[in-house]
């Protein structure tokens, strides 16, 4: 036995010496307006036709292009195609690449990509008309929504048969920072991720199948993942439409040009609101978002992406109401038996991580973030079945803070001329809730009868 095992490490030390001794390039990709770096970036080799992808840090290694004959060609959803000669080649270089508008003639297929899931790109989110962040989801395949109190309440989510209802088996996250609640006071996995401003979106990805371990114990039907931008376009954008309806968007680079030059990046981005809607018991739906962001090189090899965010939105809602009382006139087709249906929530957010990467390719990535959560939901499911006199309100309710840690390392070892791919990493969250409640109530705030109430720590 020991004899193999001795066996087994000569053969691991003779690769890692053999792949020690092969020699590499490294590209860094950069975007020519921005001058942060490009992931994602399909580089090919001719006329080997070999083709890899670069790292999240924008990075690409190769071995050493010796042959002058050899050439090299770089592409990028959104960005110029650039052909390098091996002449014209360094040891180890930037490569800025233009942005253009995406060509829909071209078509690139490879066999390699250093991303597994499918991402949803800006392209695409800006070619669809979307009112709020919740509404991308529809882009991934297989997945639709649906909403059914005023637009301030977590929608419910079906994905390729699954039920998840609010989110309880499909992990939704924000730059890594998760947005589901476990233990939440309207169903476990609540997944609200109206604080998230559309226009802010820089992609998603996302993966269907059977439960991942890596985003948690909720991605049982899948996961999705929203990127933020790193950059953005100073804008400011009025809208308005029926029904008292209307919303207004700011955007505004903090830093200078000199600075986004450079590669520094901060922003604000500002979102409110507002609509009655087509109901006899004017909705007064109204919603506040604000999103801040810093992302820039704080070291040779480091970088960092700090954001922070706050929401604050309430609600009427005119809920369920039974056919019958329609036909005969009881009430209107858009009106309410309870007209005290409705809520209101809120959250804070900062979230922060820092990306490593080494000599040898490799990438470390540490995330530390925080939430502050305040929920606060009127329904009316069964409207006078079990109290004939006051009706069937309830009130769930719940206050909460959640903290967690993700640590990632990536790494890319050779082993004789086989290239492998590594990764190892630690997740945690921990959340506190506070008078997490379930009551019977009259009116909204007339407590009638106090069915649940506790503090939960997980």
């Amino acid at each position: 036995m020991k004899s193999k095992i001795f066996a087994l490490l000569l053969v691991l030390t003779c690769l890692s010496a053999t792949a020690q001794k092969t020699k590499t390039q490294t590209f860094l990709f950069l975007d020519s307006i921005t001058m942060l770096p490009v992931q994602g970036v399909t580089a090919i080799v001719h006329p080997q036709n070999i083709s890899l992808s670069s790292s999240e840090a924008g990075t690409l290694s190769l071995p050493l292009l010796s042959s002058k004959s050899e050439r090299l060609t770089v592409s990028a959803i959104g960005y110029q195609r650039k052909t390098i000669l091996t002449s014209e080649l360094r040891g180890s270089e930037k490569i800025v690449l233009s942005p253009q508008h995406t060509q829909l003639s071209e078509v690139i297929i490879t066999s390699f990509s250093s991303n597994p899931n499918q991402p949803i790109g800006l392209t695409d989110i800006a070619s669809r008309g979307v009112s709020n962040s919740q509404e991308i989801l529809r882009m991934v395949p297989g997945l639709f929504i649906s909403q059914h109190q005023g637009g301030g309440k977590a929608e419910q989510i079906f994905l390729r048969g699954y039920d998840n209802d609010h989110g309880k088996d499909i992990a939704l996250s924000m730059d890594g920072m998760p947005i589901n609640m476990v233990s939440h006071a309207h169903g476990q996995g609540y997944a609200d991720s109206h604080f998230i401003i559309p226009e802010v979106i820089e992609n998603i990805n996302y993966k269907k199948g059977v439960f991942d371990a890596e985003k948690g114990d909720l991605a049982v039907s899948g996961w999705v993942d929203y990127k933020s931008r790193n950059s953005v376009d100073n804008l400011l954008k009025a809208e308005a439409g029926e029904f008292n309806t209307f919303r207004g968007l700011a955007m505004f680079n903090i830093f200078g040009e000199k600075l986004r030059s450079k590669g520094q990046h901060f922003y604000v981005a500002s979102e409110y609101r507002y609509s009655d809607a087509y109901f006899e018991n004017p909705q007064h739906f109204n919603r506040f978002n604000l999103f801040t962001k810093y992302n820039g090189k704080i070291s040779s090899n480091s970088w960092l992406s700090l954001t922070a965010s706050a929401f604050s939105t309430k609600w009427n809602a005119s809920g369920q109401i039974p056919e019958g009382a329609v036909e005969s006139g009881q009430v209107g087709y858009f009106g309410a038996i309870d007209p005290n249906e409705g809520g209101k929530t809120s959250r804070y957010n900062i979230n922060a991580v820092i990306k490593t990467e080494f000599k040898n390719g490799s990438l470390w990535s540490n995330q530390v973030y925080y939430s502050r959560y305040l929920f606060d939901l009127f329904s009316n499911f069964t409207l006078f079945l079990n109290d004939e006199e006051n009706g069937d309100e309830i009130r769930q309710r719940e206050s909460r803070n959640l903290l967690g840690y993700n640590g990632v390392y990536k790494f890319s070892p050779r082993m004789g001329g086989l290239k492998t791919k590594g990764e190892a990493g630690l997740s945690s969250r921990f959340d506190f809730t506070n008078n997490t409640e379930l009551s019977h109530t009259l009116n909204r705030y007339t407590l009638l009868q106090r069915v649940k109430l506790g503090d939960i720590s997980e």
